[in-house]
This record gives structure tokens, C-alpha cells and sequence, in this order.
């Protein structure tokens, strides 16, 4: 059995580039989905990556929580 894993940068800063790279290039990561935002997809080419719009102003937890509600239906 694959792992697969949903990953979802809400913030999608360009300083998080390295760190999400370093992490999808991990091989318990090999089959997951990187969830992004639109400005941001180009930066990680080797990657399955889903457009997501941003998120920028949204830092509440609550509001991170129904985000992500949203993005699995």
C-alpha cells in the first residue's frame, strides 16, 4: 500500500519554498497532492501541486479550519 498524503500550505509564502521542497522531497511524501496558491505553483516544478487561492488574510484558526474543510470536499 502507496502512502498518500494531502499537503495544504495556507500561508503559501515564498519562504516556505525550501522547507515544502525539502519535505515533498522525502520518500514518505513520494505520492502526496500539494495543495498551493496560484502565485506559488511555478516554484515547485517536480511536485504534484493543486491551485489554491490565497490565503494571505486568513490567519485564524477557525478560519484555517473551514478552508480546509472546503479544499476536501
Amino acid at each position: 500500500m502507496k502512502n498518500k498524503f494531502l499537503i495544504i500550505d495556507m500561508i503559501s509564502e515564498i519562504g516556505h519554498i525550501p522547507f515544502n521542497t525539502w519535505y515533498l522531497k522525502q520518500e514518505i511524501f513520494k505520492n502526496s497532492i500539494f495543495f498551493v496558491s496560484k502565485t506559488l505553483v511555478n516554484a515547485y516544478p517536480d511536485f504534484k501541486i493543486k491551485k489554491i487561492e490565497s490565503f494571505n488574510n486568513n490567519y485564524s484558526p477557525l478560519k484555517r479550519f473551514f478552508f480546509s474543510f472546503r479544499l476536501l470536499n
